[in-house]
């Protein structure tokens, strides 16, 4: 009885520590075209997949953590977040979609009394929110709003 359960509990501690170095899968639509990628984190994403010239992205994951901070991070690098048109949106049950028409900010033209407006959007289970960010000079945020969500 005692070797069945050191049995049990080393396979639960293998099974952690795979779960521990998986990598996470997403499903992305770049510029009209899907690809089913491998991405470490956020930063290793946007290094290998996002340029200046991308336009528009569309991102399926079942980690809602990772496209927050995916999110955070497209900010801070100086995108501009607008919403995806929805029917460009294919929903899948069960997965996270976060969408995003990208705009670079060239942070050199922008005068320190220009503000500008970033919207964010998702959907889950056919629900659609956005919350709306005010910057200012491009990296000071001035405004914050709260969700606003739709439902279908």
């Amino acid at each position: 009885m005692q070797k069945i359960l050191l049995v049990m509990l080393l396979l639960i501690l293998s099974s952690c520590a795979i779960a521990v170095n998986d990598k996470n899968i997403v499903t992305v639509k770049l510029n009209n075209k899907m690809y089913e990628i491998i991405a470490k984190d956020t930063i290793d994403m946007m290094e290998k997949y996002i340029t200046p010239s991308t336009s528009n992205l569309i991102v399926y994951s079942k980690q809602n953590a990772f496209l927050n901070n995916l999110e955070q991070h497209f900010r801070i690098a100086g995108y501009s977040i607008f919403v995806t048109p929805k029917e460009e949106i294919i929903l899948k049950e069960s997965d996270y979609v976060f969408s995003y028409v990208l705009d670079m900010i060239d942070k050199s033209k922008v005068e320190k009394n220009i503000i500008q407006t970033l919207r964010y959007t998702f959907s889950i289970n056919k629900n659609s929110c956005s919350k709306l960010y005010k910057v200012n000079n491009g990296s000071e945020l001035l405004f914050k709003s709260d969700w606003v969500c739709l439902g279908e």
